[in-house]
């Protein structure tokens, strides 16, 4: 009977209403361990080239600062434009950016403020991209017959399973094949997902009939936020974890695992443990959604995300490093379906792409920021105090959410009141598009 039943399950994923649903997962799976491959593949790659932390700060923060200002630009792009259309145009610019890099390393034509270039324009392509997708999830799961709590839990499951396969294999091939054949593979998945979304999404695009200038409608998307009584303090909260944990992925850990370990096997089963802790994350939020209430997940969430930092003070071993990693990817696989679900739900369809881009944006605004500070006190501190004041700053934060800020009251409040969310903003946004 389980084996009917899977059949069955498979069977429905695949019949029509559902296929094009499955055909964005699959893409947005696609591109995350492309993501993977280049978030290990470069570190690595500008290291062994000047073996300068600073230098790769420098390279994390040209791909991070342009994803945060292209987010408010690329979310009201979506809005304006055909979604699908615009996913798979941002699949092949950013496929170019990325096969250019090791083309030019073997032309010798790569210089640093060259890839840096690079990587900028990567970034720029590859934002609205993702805001296209998004804005498609939720009419395919409207079609699909499929709530979006139960999608948004499947996507974190495959963030997790991109995190944990695409590190180890990013490793591993890094390892193999060199840092720069690794991203020619990266390219070619940019090509299979702009490929995928051309022929396998149907058209759903309904063009709007109002069209204000691309200002006003990034206007319109932040007046939304700013109204809202929940979107508010949680892209406030994201800002601030992000700005701490950003750093501490990004910087410090492949600093350890070169300077430690000299290894970038290592580095990719280290980055695994975020892999494994996410999707057991991610499938314990599909099966607690329904029965604690929100603030309960917010509440085990910010304190994994918050006191496994500490393990890393030491300068811990491979086995210690991947549990800390592993239980700061529980948090993160807990909360981020939680989040999601919400947004889409609270969020007006029309203005669904706008507000992604302000809310991405926002939590997003501090990384680069994080990684400008975090690289002089690594160059000045060592990596051992730079994991302190990473651990410290978080564990504040953290009990400051958990017994101060009104913020788990309000989410509790929304979920009592599904059909009548708080302070929306949504008078705000239809004032807006008249004028």
């Amino acid at each position: 009977m389980s084996t009917q039943s899977s059949q069955s399950a498979v069977g429905a994923w695949l019949g029509p209403e559902r296929r094009p649903l499955t055909a964005l997962l699959s893409t947005g799976f696609l591109s995350l361990i492309s993501n993977q491959l280049t978030g290990l593949a470069v570190p690595w790659f500008v290291l062994v080239l000047t073996g300068s932390a600073t230098k790769m700060g420098i390279t994390a923060i040209a791909t991070m600062l342009p994803s945060v200002l292209m987010m408010f630009v690329g979310g009201a792009i979506a809005d304006r434009t055909n979604p699908r259309k615009l996913s798979a145009f941002s699949d092949v610019l950013s496929g170019i950016t990325v096969a250019l890099v090791p083309i030019l390393y073997v032309l010798d034509y790569l210089s640093f403020p060259l890839l840096i270039a690079l990587m900028v324009a990567g970034a720029l392509f590859d934002t609205p991209g993702y805001s296209a997708r998004s804005k498609l999830l939720p009419q395919l799961a409207e079609r699909g017959g499929v709530p979006i709590e139960r999608v948004t839990s499947m996507q974190g499951v495959f963030q997790a399973i991109a995190m944990l396969f695409g590190a180890v294999l990013a490793g591993v091939l890094i390892s193999v094949l060199g840092a720069t054949n690794v991203l020619y593979i990266n390219a070619a998945a940019f090509a299979i997902s702009a490929i995928s979304m051309l022929t396998l999404i149907p058209e759903m695009h309904v063009p709007r009939t109002d069209l204000p200038s691309v200002v006003e409608d990034i206007r319109v998307g932040l007046r939304y936020v700013a109204h809202h009584a929940v979107l508010r303090p949680l892209i406030i909260s994201a800002l601030v974890i992000n700005g701490l944990l950003t750093p501490f992925s990004a910087v410090l850990l492949p600093y350890l695992a070169k300077t430690e370990w000299d290894s970038a096997t290592r580095f990719g089963l280290l980055m695994s443990g975020f892999g494994v802790g996410g999707l057991l994350g991610s499938l314990a939020a599909g099966a607690l959604t329904d029965r604690l209430r929100r603030s309960a997940i917010f509440r085990i969430s910010i304190v994994l995300l918050s006191l496994p930092v500490f393990l890393f003070v030491p300068l811990p071993t491979l086995p210690v490093g991947w549990l800390a990693v592993f239980l700061i990817g529980i948090g993160s696989g807990l909360i981020n379906p939680v989040l999601a679900a919400m947004m889409y739900r609270i969020t007006e369809p029309q203005i669904l792409g706008r507000v992604n881009g302000v809310t991405g944006a926002g939590a997003m605004i501090a990384s680069p920021l994080g990684v400008l500070l975090v690289t002089p006190i690594l160059e000045q501190w060592g990596l051992s105090r730079s994991f302190l004041a990473i651990a410290i700053s978080m564990a504040v934060f953290g009990a400051w959410l958990l017994f101060i800020s009104p913020l788990l009251r309000e989410v509790d409040a929304l979920a009592d009141r599904p059909d009548e969310p708080v302070t929306t903003g949504a008078e705000n946004t239809r004032e807006a598009n008249v004028a």
